[in-house]
């Protein structure tokens, strides 16, 4: 058992993980690594379930560039 996360194997955050660490989420901070889905936007990474549940459909068009009308 890992004497910092209390988990075996050690948990995806845990400094003592094996997995690849891919990129941070721009979202929740936390490391990316290489079995868990995530998307690339304009060279930063997101969790897809970050996207999923911490946007609204309004942040999200933003984020890709889009433009919401009429403006308010």
């Amino acid at each position: 058992m890992c004497k910092i996360c209390m988990n075996d194997p050690c948990v995806k955050n845990c400094p003592n993980y094996e997995g690849k660490v891919i990129a941070k989420c721009k979202i929740c901070f936390n490391n990316i690594c290489d079995d868990e889905q995530y998307a690339e936007i304009d060279g930063d990474c997101y969790h897809l379930d970050c996207i999923e549940d911490d946007l609204t459909v309004n942040e999200l068009i933003e984020m890709l560039g889009g433009e919401i009308y009429p403006k308010n």
